[in-house]
């Protein structure tokens, strides 16, 4: 790489100035900063080089986009984001653009909470727009995928339907690279990290491999998530274990049937019942609260049915200590309105699969504990992150 530069550079270097017309020194000064800029020790000069394309060719797209990468690069967000409006200023539509604009909207600071999420909601704008000047561009998909996940993020009513058109656009993106036989590491990584907050963990952790096998990097999220996993085996493996008249004291006072609490009624039950369409409400009782990593707003919690059937019930958008506390194992009855299920399979280190039914309570509103008229939605938080990392090189 560093001898293909120089000799580009040379070649450069070699034409006369005289020759040299205004239009070609922009497009000269474009291409030497590209290729200063691509290696941190020249980044900075090949930003120089950039600013100064752009002023002598001021509709030149692929020089603000270039100037725009490197100043997103070093984290100068708003000087980014300028670069990369300018590109696409006018009738102009540049897919690359607009994919950046999407990723730059995304990290930008705000001090409201309206303002993160009218920036998020701009990023999706951004993302579709990009999408629409090549639907075959699978970047593109990709960076949609980051778009729907996130805007979910800040705006938890849709986090559900974002998560599935994330999820769409993630296939699409992975489908049309792979017909370019190409592994994309940042697609991974991004969907991995999406699978990873709902819960999916055995389909994260394909992606984080995929990550590691195309990059020879370490991430962390591999560990997390095998951790996580080995404790939730370990609880089950507790409660397996516990004397039969505490596992029956357990099971005893989990309702099953109509339920009538007040003015409340409802259809409460078991995994099976509400398979059986015989109820719309699960009922179960907590074994074991499962720890969960620093900053996360979902929280989990082992627990048992009627039919002494265990789960994992995850509770999202919620704010983690103070739903902890609400929980005390082989007492709290947990009644969840609207369970989303979900089978989890994962390999663990021995080489065994742990298989297991998971229960996702898409926000706390829709938990209540021991009795059905109060829930849990004073608890609610959002997340607080950006998708659309970059692990690979390019």
């Amino acid at each position: 790489c560093l001898k293909a530069r120089d000799e580009l550079l040379g070649v450069l270097d070699g034409l006369s100035e005289a020759d040299i017309r205004r239009p070609q020194k922009a497009e000269i000064a474009r291409i030497r900063g590209e290729c200063l800029g691509a290696f941190p020790e020249t980044a900075k000069q090949g930003e120089d080089l950039l600013a100064k394309a752009v002023k002598l060719a001021p509709k030149n797209i692929h020089a603000w986009n270039g100037l725009g990468e490197l100043q997103f690069a070093r984290g100068d967000l708003e000087a980014a984001q300028t670069c990369f409006e300018k590109a696409v200023v006018g009738e102009a539509t540049d897919c690359v653009a607009l994919r950046r604009l999407s990723m730059v909207l995304r990290r930008l600071p705000a001090s409201k909470p309206e303002d993160k999420t009218a920036n998020f909601a701009l990023a999706l704008e951004k993302a579709k727009a990009a999408l629409k000047c090549n639907m075959k561009d699978p970047y593109s998909w990709s960076v949609l995928g980051n778009a729907y996940f996130a805007e979910g993020m800040v705006n938890t009513a849709s986090a559900a339907s974002h998560k599935q058109r994330a999820t769409q656009a993630y296939q699409q993106a992975e489908t049309l690279f792979q017909q370019a036989a190409i592994v994309d590491a940042d697609l991974h990584f991004n969907r991995g990290t999406l699978r990873a907050f709902w819960a999916e963990y055995g389909l994260a952790l394909e992606d984080f491999n995929a990550v590691v096998a195309a990059t020879g990097m370490q991430l962390p999220q591999i560990a997390a998530i095998t951790s996580r996993i080995e404790k939730t085996r370990g609880a089950m493996d507790c409660f397996g274990k516990v004397k039969p008249k505490k596992a029956s004291e357990a099971l005893a006072g989990i309702p099953d049937g109509e339920l009538v609490q007040g003015t409340q009624v409802a259809k409460v039950g078991s995994l099976s019942s509400l398979r059986a369409g015989a109820a719309d409400c699960l009922v179960g009782r907590c074994v074991e609260v499962l720890p969960v990593p620093e900053g996360q707003t979902s929280t989990s919690a082992l627990c048992v049915d009627c039919n002494g059937k265990l789960f994992v019930l995850s509770v999202f958008f919620c704010d983690v200590k103070n739903m902890v506390k609400q929980l005390s194992p082989l007492k709290t009855l947990l009644f969840v309105r609207k369970p989303d299920f979900h089978a989890v399979s994962v390999q663990l280190s021995d080489g065994s699969v742990l298989e297991y039914e998971g229960v996702r309570a898409l926000h706390p509103s829709l938990v209540s504990l021991n009795q059905l008229g109060s829930h849990l939605g004073s608890h609610a938080a959002s997340a607080d992150f950006s998708t659309g990392q970059t692990v690979s090189a390019s």
